[in-house]
């Protein structure tokens, strides 16, 4: 499940990554019903995990009281990471880093812009942690993960078979929900 919406600075179009904001009243509004409706059609999650920072956090804890139950925060679950690019507007990247903008458009699963991570090792760090889960909690475990759009984009890219250059056809609005099995049976 994607976090709620977040409490940004401003209304242009930045990488957020791994930056820290808060989700919105709005934000916290939508997690509410839509976990109330996540609710009723899954009512036995056994687990519930999230990214440690405060968006999915925040979403845990509404998931938690819904659910009647504690969650785990792993750092497996965080957002890609933008590196250098953190928090800048992706106008003004186009315009400083136009062959890297191009590029990660193209190749997300290969560009890393510089100090970050490209989809390919964000896929692997997640995988690691969901595996890590199938250990702790066994493989028949329904485990709600409060993620980022670039979490839930990467493994259904991986549960599909798609390859991760395919990561940006996925949409996932805020409060939103997909069911994936991970990882994918043999």
């Amino acid at each position: 499940m994607r976090h709620g919406e977040i409490l940004l600075p401003d209304t242009v179009k930045r990488y957020i990554g791994q930056s820290d904001y808060p989700m919105t009243e709005k934000g916290k509004e939508k997690m509410e019903r839509s976990l109330k409706k996540l609710h009723q059609i899954f009512p036995d999650v056994s687990k519930i995990c999230c990214s440690d920072l405060l968006r999915c956090v925040q979403s845990a804890q509404i998931a938690a009281r819904i659910y009647g139950m504690g969650f785990c925060r792993d750092p497996g679950l965080r957002e890609i990471h933008m590196g250098l690019w953190e928090g800048a507007s992706m106008e003004e990247i186009r315009e400083k880093y136009p062959k890297e903008y191009e590029r990660r458009g193209k190749e997300p699963e290969k560009f890393s812009p510089p100090g970050g991570e490209n989809f390919q090792k964000l896929a692997d760090r997640v995988m690691n942690a969901v595996v890590s889960w199938e250990k702790s909690f066994g493989r028949e475990s329904l485990v709600l993960a409060i993620t980022h759009a670039g979490v839930i984009r990467a493994m259904k890219c991986r549960e599909e078979g798609n390859p991760l250059n395919q990561v940006f056809r996925y949409h996932l609005d805020y409060g939103a929900y997909v069911l994936t099995e991970y990882p994918p049976a043999d």
